[in-house]
This record gives structure tokens, sequence and C-alpha cells, in this order.
């Protein structure tokens, strides 16, 4: 093995070269380092490393080679991404393949849904005409076309016509010869300058001494007429309902017996003195029936189930729920009202009863946000945003907390419509979630306390004399 050392001038500079026993040169210097390797057999008559004169232009230890310049890949990095651009947009853009395949299957789904519309509204129109009939009466048409669509229907002004329905997948058109047609038409949700009457304020408890009929003994109440703002709930066989987009910024309490008793007869009346329009329309409170009729409930499926007590302890219950139809006491089944139907007041004294053996009562299914809605296809559904406002409101109907089922429990109320745990529902007061304090069978004095819904149902441009003008209902905002 040979070590030879050798003086090598780089840049002015002396450096030691240090030759190993491989035959390696390695270079140190302050610009840069640089490692040669040579293949040397150890023999005396060949000499491994020389004196070599370099600079820093011209390296005999560094080989040149060609390569992609920087100019030429900054073109080619930009060419790239225009292509990619394009190939983006062609896909994803507002003309893409994606959308285009989107309302492909947009324009096949709403084909689908007009195919069997008309095919329904054919067979309907036959069975029709095969009975004697000559014109399919509208709310016929009505029901074929809300069951086939789930849209928003369109009616022409004098509600004669269906104009079409509107679909979160487009519009269908019915009666109307263009899309434009639609536009100067009617629909749920729609604003109305209906004005009522001016009223003064009203005593739910009629004069008398307070609670006698509301059972609030706390204070005497007065309810006064507010301006609201009121839009389309529904349109049904030339009839319109409106109902207020807010409830009123008032609570009414109702208590006890008689406040159970006399709940939706009290509702009805206030809505009836404070809103309605002499010779022209008669206000009400919205009742469960209202709710129901925006969604697609059977009468048989709002029948939530039936509420049984045969408790030997407590045996007191509302007298007016032996009037009730969907009551039974003691074997007998009410005939006269109907859930939401009061014809007479109660009086306090007369508010409570007493069964002997057992009592049944059916309560009413709860309406909830979930629950499927008429426009729930619709691009802009109505029915939920008019209904499910985040006010506690009476609903003027009776039934019972269907979850208080202990006999000595049975939680007996008005309905009311609320918000709760993140969902909006009707229930009895009962509920925790729909009233300040229960209202049970065992006859606590607290009181339910919530807002009005009035509700006006009206024909269209109907003729009425008013302050001897001949006037006539304007659909126009």
């Amino acid at each position: 093995t040979h070590t030879h050392t050798h003086t090598v001038n780089f840049k002015g500079e002396e450096r030691e070269l240090l030759k190993n026993g491989r035959g390696a040169e390695i270079f140190s210097g302050s610009n840069f380092d640089v490692q040669k390797s040579h293949d040397c057999e150890q023999s005396a008559n060949m000499s491994c490393g020389q004196n070599v004169e370099t600079n820093s232009h011209h390296s005999p230890l560094i080989s040149h080679s060609s390569g992609i310049t920087l100019i030429a890949l900054i073109i080619t990095i930009v060419i790239m991404l225009i292509l990619a651009g394009i190939t983006i947009n062609l896909t994803l853009g507002e003309n893409g393949i994606f959308q285009k395949a989107k309302l492909a299957k947009q324009e096949y789904e709403l084909a689908t849904i007009k195919e069997k519309m008309e095919l329904e509204l054919s067979a309907l129109e036959l069975e029709h005409n095969t009975s004697g009939g000559t014109v399919t009466p509208i709310g016929l048409r009505e029901n074929v076309i809300e069951e086939s669509t789930k849209g928003t229907l369109v009616y022409s002004s004098d509600l004669t016509r269906i104009l079409g329905v509107e679909t979160k997948l487009g519009v269908i058109l019915i009666d109307a010869e263009s899309e434009s047609e639609l536009q100067g038409g009617i629909r749920i949700g729609d604003t109305v300058n209906y004005i009522p009457d001016s009223a003064i304020g009203f005593d739910p408890d009629y004069g008398e001494e307070a609670g006698t009929y509301t059972g609030y003994v706390t204070d005497t109440q007065i309810i006064t007429q507010e301006e609201l703002v009121w839009k389309i709930l529904d349109i049904s066989d030339g009839k319109v309902t409106l109902t207020s987009e807010y409830p009123t910024t008032q609570d009414l309490y109702l208590g006890g017996w008689a406040g159970i008793c006399n709940g939706v007869y009290i509702l009805n009346d206030i809505s009836k003195d404070l809103y309605s329009k002499s010779g022209y329309a008669i206000a009400r409170s919205i009742k469960y029936e209202d709710v129901q009729a925006t969604t697609f409930l059977t009468d048989e499926e709002t029948v939530g189930g039936i509420c049984t007590s045969q408790d030997t302890t407590y045996k007191n219950y509302p007298s007016i729920f032996a009037q009730q139809k969907n009551t039974i006491v003691d074997g007998i089944r009410g005939t006269v009202l109907e859930k939401s139907e009061q014809t007479e007041l109660i009086l306090k004294a007369n508010a409570m009863a007493t069964f002997t053996n057992k009592i049944e009562i059916e309560f009413c299914t709860p309406i909830t946000e979930d629950t499927e809605k008429r426009d729930d296809n619709s691009e802009e559904p109505q029915i939920e945003d008019l209904l499910m406002k985040n006010e506690k409101y009476w609903i003027a109907t009776r039934s019972i907390d269907s979850s208080s089922r202990s006999e000595s429990n049975m939680r007996y109320s008005p309905i009311v419509m609320r918000s709760h745990g993140g969902k909006k529902k009707t229930s009895p007061t009962g509920i925790a979630m729909f009233a300040s304090y229960p209202i049970n069978h065992m006859g606590y004095a607290g009181a339910g306390n919530a807002k009005i819904k009035p509700i006006v149902e009206i024909n269209e441009n109907v003729e009425f004399n008013y302050n001897n003008e001949t006037l006539k209902w304007d659909l126009s905002i």
C-alpha cells in the first residue's frame, strides 16, 4: 500500500492531496468539495495523481450534461394547468358532464311524475264521466295532483283553474299555456290584503268573575286585536284559507277543569270577535284538522291510540269529554261533539265529572316538522314555515297527553303547537314541552298559556256590503 502526498494549485491556494491506498483523490476547498476516483493498480511503474492546474471556469473534475431549462419547465406547468382547467370545466362546470347528467336525471324524474299524474287524472275523469258527471270538480283534481307531485299548486285568480304545479325538479303545466302564465297565479304562502273589522278587547270570561270559564283565577284577561300579516295556508275546492304569518303576541291562560272544558269555545270566539269581516268572512282559531289538511295523514292515521283509566282513587275527568265522540265513559260513547267542536260554555262548577268504572279516550297523533307535508317537493315549501314557527300557540282541539298514561295522572287539555328539543309538533299542553303547568284530571289549578293563531276561510271574489259600498276581495298584495 502506497500513500502519496501531492501539492495541487487550486484558485491560488495550496491544498494537500491525500492519496489513499485505493487510489481515491480527495479535494477539499473552501468553495466546493469534489472526489475523483481512479482505478489504480499498486505498481511501482504506475503513478497515480499529478499536478493539475485548474480555475473556477474550466475544471476537468466536473462533467457537463444537457437538461430541461427553468423556462421550459414553467411553460410545461402552465400548459398543464390550462389543460387541467379545461378538463375540470368540461366535467364540473355549469355545462359540464356532471351537470348535464344531473339535469337529465331531473328531467327524467319530472317526466315520470308528470306521466303518473296524467294517468291518474285520466282515470279520475273517466270514472267521473262514467258516473254521469260532465266536468270533474276541481277539488278532486287537486287531491290527485297533490298526491302525485307533492308540489305547490298554482291557481288562476278566480280559483276556477289549476294552472300548474311547482316542484323542486321544475314546473308541470296543467291548465296554463306557458310558464309565464303561472306568475300571475296564486299559491300557498302568498301574502294577501285581508283587513278584518276593527274590534275592541275581548274578555274570555265574558264579564263574569275571573276564572269562571277560563279557569284562570289570578287576574282578568283582556285580549286585544293585533295587526297581523295574512298568508294563504290552503286552497281547496274554490276556497282560500288564510292564517296569520305569526300568532298573536298576547297569551291566553287556561287552567283547571273550566279551562279544559271551554278552551275550544273561547279560542274560536276570540278569533271570531277580533278577526272577522262583516258580511264577508268569519274567523276562528286554528284547529288540529287544519294542520292535518296540510299533510297526507288520513283520518285513521290521526288517531294515535287510546288512553284508558280504571283508577279506583282518582275518577274525575272534564265533563265535556262525555259528549265527545272519541270518548267512552263507563261503556257509553259520546255522540254530540267532535274533538274540535264546542257549542256552549260550561260553568266552572259543572266542569268536573266522575266516572264509575272506566274511561277511554282516543288521543291525536302528534304532527311534527318531520311529518310529510303536501308541499314537501316544492322548490320553496311554505306550509311548515306557516305552521312551525318558534312560537307556542293554542290549537282549538281537545286531546289527551298520550305520554302520561298512569291512571292517577291522565292529562286532558286543548292542544298547543310549540318547538321543543329541536322539534316542532302538536300535542296536548299536558306534555311538559307544551305547558308552563300541567293540567291533569286531578283538577290541578295551574294554567297553560299560549298565543292565538286565527284562521279565515273565504270564497274568492265574494261581493259584500260594507259602509254602503260594494267591495270585492282582491288577492293582490
